[in-house]
């Protein structure tokens, strides 16, 4: 069930060093936070230039939450939802500044006593306990929509005021992956008076326990409004003392003008942003002129948008678009922003050296991973992920899908089967001749697929032309494989290790791994859900086919990925596991086109030749080459 609220405007923070030598260059975060605390989502409005206030949502938490014991910021942030499933961050499987399943990145505000800055603070924010906070950014698209808080006390508080006291003591200690984030409440404080408090502080004890995971976390009266948060404990008097919201608010107010809006959420009744953003700079290009290099890019990119959708990494181009169209003296700061793109997109490796593919392809030296996106891109009538999303939403959900197959699995009167019946009329009975298909049936040896796939077209494909293969679906649950074997009626399960006796490849069969499953003998193994990618990752490791992971551990064998796109945190962890086990002086390559510059960054952070370059391109000079 959902959280209520207050419950629902409280998440949990962890905090570790940036990894890396730089912003610009992540490394792996580290598996151990050094700082972990809550914080509560408030929205505030700052006035524009036209009079307007406009509103944005935050999480406010104490500032030693976001620093270390020497009092340094600490610029890996990341911010857990109440109510959704938690994922750990382990060696190598998040980048820092990067979130993970449903936590969210964050940075510290110019806004905040520190203004963000790194290092430690001044003696006199260090020395004064009502400047103790400091208010996270959170630029992702799925943090518009979140609960915040109603409204504020602003009047002194009478002693024996009770209290609720909301946050996350000791916070992951004893939580498994797929926990789902539950705030607890504890009950039972009351405002302390005498002695008195500090300036801009409350004082208040109780029976409840507050520990480490607490700090930053909501202090709200009976009926919800918040009070302040809690910053510290002290054994000996067994009292409580935490900042005041209404003080954290003036200080906002006198030094940035900024506005506390009650429980109220950024407006998005303009309709769908990519929509708008095209509406907007049609009407800027009357009155503005772009080179045809820019004015192609722009125009490619907001098609990719309109196909893929929006995340984070582009909300900053849709920014842009919409401050030029509302301030055209913004204008040439977008043009600035579309030549630094310009120069990304270029950066990109020329092209393929396609006889030099064609001769890896011939031999049998390529394993290909085929991501979600292959069927669709191909121009078969198999929808994208952004359009199974819309198809099973009956909402504007802007999430993963892996998120919104969760909130129907937990939804009342939901069952998993409904969510499966619902994808499987979406992908069945679907037939398309596929150009990338057809080169593999040309092939004089067998393949070896990682399909990341819903749809089985590849193997209708190979089955028409009577190409011998064999599927292997993996079952986590009870660590065995299911075998089905396009020229045998019999399916046998088998342990992952037993496939190496069988020889498959030697005995002229074509392998296609389900990565995510399947539906099969009435039997259904799929990653859909968070719950699925958690269990995946906790296991896969263990239950990948020996006979598959030698292969790719050899340096003869390069990685094709095609059809994969890293702007979900889903398709990264798939990729992330492949590229793990790869011999790390064999090749690998990526075709995308119109590659955003996160996955850009992701592609060639994790060491692989990516090709900006049209699916339909590839294929057709590699066959030519073939």
């Amino acid at each position: 069930m959902a959280p209520s609220y207050p419950e629902n405007t409280v998440w949990y923070i962890e905090a570790r060093p940036w990894s890396g030598p730089d912003r610009k260059n992540p490394g792996f975060a580290s598996d151990k936070d050094v700082s972990k605390g809550s914080g509560v989502v408030i929205t505030l409005t700052q006035e524009l230039a036209n009079g307007e206030r406009k509103p944005r949502t935050y999480i406010l938490t104490c500032a030693h939450v976001v620093r270390d014991s020497s009092d340094y910021l600490l610029e890996d942030i990341i911010c857990y939802p109440p109510g959704q499933g938690f994922i750990r961050t382990t060696e190598n499987n998040r980048l820092s500044g990067k979130g993970i399943a449903q936590a969210l990145p964050a940075v510290v505000s110019i806004y905040s006593p520190c203004k963000g800055e790194r290092g430690s603070r001044p003696d006199e924010l260090k020395d004064d306990p009502s400047s103790d906070w400091v208010l996270l950014e959170v630029d992702e698209s799925s943090f518009r929509n979140q609960a915040s808080v109603k409204t504020l006390c602003e009047d002194d508080l009478p002693a024996d005021q009770t209290l609720q006291v909301i946050g996350f003591p000791g916070g992951d200690a004893t939580w498994e992956d797929g926990y789902i984030v539950s705030a607890t409440i504890s009950r039972g404080f009351r405002v302390c008076s005498s002695p008195k408090p500090k300036p801009g502080m409350i004082d208040y004890e109780g029976p409840e326990e507050t520990r480490r995971g607490m700090s930053g976390c909501g202090m709200f009266d009976e009926k919800g409004t918040l009070v302040g948060i809690h910053r510290s404990y002290t054994d000996a008097t067994m009292k409580r003392s935490g900042v005041r919201i209404d003080g954290i608010i003036r200080q906002l107010q006198q030094i940035h003008e900024m506005e506390f809006a009650p429980g109220i959420r950024p407006s998005s009744a303009s309709g769908d942003p990519v929509t708008q953003a095209k509406k907007q700079l049609k009407d800027l290009l009357w009155d503005f002129e772009l080179d045809d290099d820019l004015d192609d890019l722009v125009r490619n990119e907001i098609k990719r948008l309109s196909r893929e959708g929006v995340a984070s990494d582009d909300e900053e181009l849709l920014e842009k678009i919409g401050n030029a169209y509302n301030d055209h003296g913004e204008w040439q700061a977008l043009v600035n922003f579309l030549g630094t793109l310009d120069k990304k997109r270029k950066n990109i490796t020329a092209g393929p050296d396609y006889a030099k593919l064609a001769r890896q392809l011939d031999r049998g030296e390529v394993i290909l991973c085929l991501g979600q996106e292959i069927s669709h891109l191909s121009g078969a009538p198999i929808p994208s992920t952004a359009e199974i999303k819309k198809l099973l939403s009956q909402d504007d959900f802007h999430g993963p899908l892996s998120e919104l197959c969760e909130q129907k699995l937990i939804a009342p009167d939901s069952s998993r089967t409904d969510l499966i019946n619902e994808l499987r009329d979406l992908l069945d009975k679907k037939n398309a001749s596929i150009a990338l298909y057809d080169l593999f049936i040309e092939l004089k040896k067998p393949v070896i697929v990682i399909t990341a796939g819903y749809d089985k077209l590849l193997q209708k494909n190979l089955r028409a032309n009577e190409r011998k293969f064999v599927e292997i679906y993996p079952n986590m649950e009870e660590g065995k494989c299911l075998l089905v074997y396009s020229d045998q009626q019999e399916q046998p399960f088998c342990p992952p290790d037993d496939i190496s006796s069988y020889d498959l490849l030697e005995n002229g069969y074509s392998i296609i791994y389900r990565l995510r499953g399947g539906i099969v003998g009435g039997q259904e193994h799929l990653l859909l859900a968070e719950r699925d990618y958690f269990t995946f990752n906790r296991l896969i490791e263990q239950q990948f086919p020996e006979y598959i992971s030698s292969k790719m551990k050899s340096s003869l064998y390069s990685l094709w990925f095609i059809g994969h796109y890293p702007q979900s945190w889903e398709e990264r962890l798939l990729v992330a596991f492949l590229k793990e086990l790869q011999h790390k002086d064999a090749s690998s390559l990526a075709v995308q086109e119109n590659i955003p510059p996160f996955d850009q960054d992701f592609w060639q952070f994790k060491k692989v030749t990516v090709y900006d370059i049209n699916l339909a391109e590839f294929v057709r000079d590699l066959g030519a080459a073939l």
